[in-house]
């Protein structure tokens, strides 16, 4: 009926809860594909041995440097099945996951069956993260394909693959962006995954990197700007307050008290939540430093989907 497809590299201790997590399924795939995009560790060796005893055939393509968009390509044209679920090494699904996919995809006539997204971590950051970010309730995974969906193969026939070109990722929010601007109906399901969100600063600051980088490659410069406006602005008046004050005080002044009451806006619309403005601010700030010294991906004229 459809074929899991999934991508690692270096996983080898995360993929016994994964493989056992697709075996647990409900209703079972046809087979379960997995690009190795050159993994140094015992990963290829974990996944053969799982596939001398499952029962579902379980494929291993390896043998070559992948990248997300690559290894998943590489998996979808090798399936023998008209509906591709797409999985995440890292995320946790239910037993009922892809059937409550499939019944969605099928009741609604629809092309693309997709879940809500959880936040699942043991660290005080990833609580917050959760919290403020998340949200206890989850999101609809819109544009978060290779979360964990239920498609057709027909589409990537039609409209294409995942794009390859990305520096790091944004290959399943550009996909996502693209079908559904070719009139392709993408239907929510109910029914949740967990997400393993970034576990510390330092997991959210290569997360902030690669998501920054990847939007800079998909959307128009002026999307890319708006999202950072507040930083850009103040990070303009800055600048105004350092050049005016070698000529006045008060101009000085001015600029650093404008400052203050934006930041005092944002506490105030935060609830004044320190810990929620600091989550938001290290973003904020990271986006933009990351805008800054990638500005080749915001200078490109062709842009690879421009859907708005």
């Amino acid at each position: 009926m459809y074929t899991i497809v999934a991508t690692i590299f270096n996983d080898e201790k995360y993929l016994k809860n994964f493989i056992e997590n697709l075996l647990s399924q409900t209703v079972l795939p046809n087979e379960i594909i997995i690009a190795d995009g050159g993994s140094k560790d015992n990963s290829v060796n974990v996944i053969k041995q799982y596939a001398d005893n499952s029962i579902v055939p379980i494929r291993i393509l390896s043998g070559q440097r992948l990248n997300i968009s690559q290894g998943l390509n590489l998996a979808i044209k090798n399936s023998c099945t008209e509906l591709i679920g797409v999985a995440a090494i890292g995320n946790i699904y239910p037993a009922d996951f892809y059937e409550k996919l499939l019944i969605n995809l099928e009741n609604n006539k629809a092309d693309v069956s997709y879940p809500t997204v959880c936040g699942t971590g043991s660290t005080d950051f990833s609580k917050m993260y959760i919290e403020y970010v998340i949200s206890p309730k989850g999101y609809e995974a819109k544009t978060g394909i290779n979360h964990g969906c239920i498609l057709k193969k027909s589409i990537f026939e039609n409209s294409g693959y995942f794009y390859e070109g990305f520096y790091y990722a944004g290959e399943d929010a550009e996909f996502s962006l693209r079908i559904r601007s070719e009139g392709y109906k993408m239907s929510h399901a109910n029914v949740e995954l967990l997400w393993k969100t970034p576990q510390s600063w330092r997991e959210y600051r290569k997360f902030v990197r690669v998501r920054t980088i990847g939007a800079m490659q998909v959307y128009k410069n002026i999307n890319v700007l708006k999202t950072n406006k507040c930083t850009i602005v103040e990070f303009l008046i800055c600048i105004l307050s350092i050049i005016s004050g070698f000529y006045s005080c008060y101009f000085f002044l001015i600029a650093l008290a404008t400052i203050l009451i934006i930041e005092l806006e944002r506490l105030y619309r935060y609830k004044f939540s320190l810990s929620r403005y600091k989550l938001h601010k290290f973003e904020s700030l990271l986006s933009f430093y990351t805008i800054i010294t990638n500005s080749r991906f915001l200078l490109r004229k062709n842009k690879i989907c421009n859907p708005f």
